[in-house]
């Protein structure tokens, strides 16, 4: 089945969710192939970033 097609089994929301995580994943590695692989300290920060941590544990950009 297509990426872009949607069932009622996942909706819309679900498509689009799927979309916008392909998109963000190409955009990642275009970055890391002109930059570099990402350093331990940014994979630590957009963790807590993404996933929440402690009080103080990330400051925003």
């Amino acid at each position: 089945m297509p990426h872009d097609r949607h069932d009622a089994a996942t909706g819309p929301v679900e498509s689009a969710r799927r979309t916008r995580h392909l998109l963000l994943g190409a955009d990642l590695r275009a970055y890391q192939q002109e930059h570099g692989a990402f350093s331990e300290e940014e994979l630590a920060e957009a963790h807590a970033r993404i996933f929440g941590g402690g009080p103080g544990e990330h400051e925003p950009a």
